[in-house]
């Protein structure tokens, strides 16, 4: 069975996150302290940060939550864990942070991307 193109899209869009983690920006760690997370919060958060559309349930559960044998949580998880973020996120003033997009995953909002960068940045520059 092919791919469709969303699916190739979001293959290609990940993979440049992946690529700018490997390059030396470590991005979790960052996003872990810039916003006080755990450590799978800020992966989500970072799989989310690093993709300027819309992130499947899928793949966020395939980064952050499958073990090696393929087993893990089921991918309700991965609604828990977005709640979590959004509560954490919200707490810090950032609201609306994380938009549902029904049927196919989540999508970070400009207002929590702008917030994050802001974050990040200051971070980087102490």
């Amino acid at each position: 069975m092919r791919p469709s193109y969303e699916q190739l899209e979001e293959r290609l869009r990940f993979a440049h996150a992946r690529l700018a983690e490997m390059s030396g920006a470590n991005l979790t760690a960052d996003i872990k302290a810039a916003a006080g997370l755990s450590r799978q919060q800020a992966r989500v958060l970072a799989i989310l940060y690093s993709s300027p559309g819309t992130v499947s349930v899928g793949l966020i559960w395939t980064e952050t939550m499958q073990q090696n044998n393929g087993d893990g949580p089921t991918l309700e998880a991965v609604k828990v864990r977005v709640s979590q973020i959004r509560k954490c996120l919200r707490d810090l003033g950032v609201c609306p942070s994380i938009v549902n997009e029904w049927g196919f995953g989540y999508r970070l909002t400009d207002e929590a991307r702008g917030w994050l960068a802001e974050r990040l940045a200051r971070r980087a520059a102490a």
